[in-house]
Parts: structure tokens; sequence; C-alpha cells
């Protein structure tokens, strides 16, 4: 495995087990936020990019959070933002 492979690894299995150490609803509030700062980081710095740039990155992201923390899945975005 390479060093960046292990890096990657190990920085999944530390943020899963931060994450564990959470209540629900502690993990709620993580995610939202993570949520958010995903949501805000487009309103900030988009110009450069056309809309269906920007929903790609988004998404890219969003899926990006649910392989490097897979129990994220079980809030899902558009759960958490829209209802908690």
């Amino acid at each position: 495995m390479e060093p960046s492979e292990l890096d990657s690894t190990l920085d999944k299995i530390l943020l899963t087990a931060l994450f564990n150490t959470l209540s629900t609803e502690q993990k709620k509030t993580f995610l939202s936020s993570a949520y958010q700062l995903i949501d805000q980081s487009f309103e900030m710095d988009t110009s450069s990019l056309n809309y269906l740039q920007t929903v790609r990155l988004h998404d890219s992201l969003l899926e990006r959070l649910y392989s490097r923390l897979p129990e994220s899945r079980v809030w899902p975005r558009s759960l958490l933002l829209d209802n908690y």
C-alpha cells in the first residue's frame, strides 16, 4: 500500500472512531455542520464555475463525505437540513 493510501485509510479510521464516540444528537449536529459548511463553500467561491459544475462539485463532496464516513448515510443532508 502506498503512503497516501495508508494515510487515507487511517483518516477514515480516526474519523469513524471519533464519530462513534458522539451521542446521537451530537452526530446529527456534527453532520448538519458539515453539510452547511459544504453548502457555504459554494456560496462563497463558485464564480468561476457554471451551475452544472457547481452542482457536480457539491454532489462530489457529499459523496466523499459518505465514503469517508459511511455512518453519515444514516442521516443524509436532506433529512438533517430539512428536518433538524
